[in-house]
C-alpha cells in the first residue's frame, strides 16, 4: 500500500522511503528508532502473496479513502493580507 500511495513501484524505493519518513514509521507501527523492513523482506512478502490475495486486503482500505478526506491532514485557512 504504501508504493501505491507514494507513487514507488520498486521495493528498494519503498523501502528506502519508509526508513527515511517519520510518518511512515508510525503508519507501519514503528518506533522512530527502530529499523522498517529492507527491500529483501518486501520481495518475498510480495512473491509469496498473489494478486488474488493481497487485493480484497486492498480493496476495503481504498474504498475508506475515497469516501471520506483524510483526518490526518489539517487544512489551512487563506491568510489574510
Amino acid at each position: 500500500m504504501v508504493g501505491y500511495f507514494e507513487g514507488l513501484d520498486s521495493e528498494r524505493g519503498i523501502a528506502w522511503h519508509c526508513a527515511d519518513s517519520l510518518s511512515l514509521k508510525k503508519f507501519l507501527g514503528c518506533r522512530v528508532t527502530e529499523s522498517t523492513p529492507d527491500h529483501s523482506g518486501l520481495s518475498q512478502i510480495r512473491m509469496r502473496l498473489d494478486t488474488e490475495t493481497q487485493q480484497p486486503a486492498f480493496d476495503p482500505v481504498l474504498r475508506n479513502v475515497a469516501e471520506r478526506p483524510s483526518e490526518n491532514y489539517a487544512r489551512e485557512e487563506p491568510r489574510s493580507a
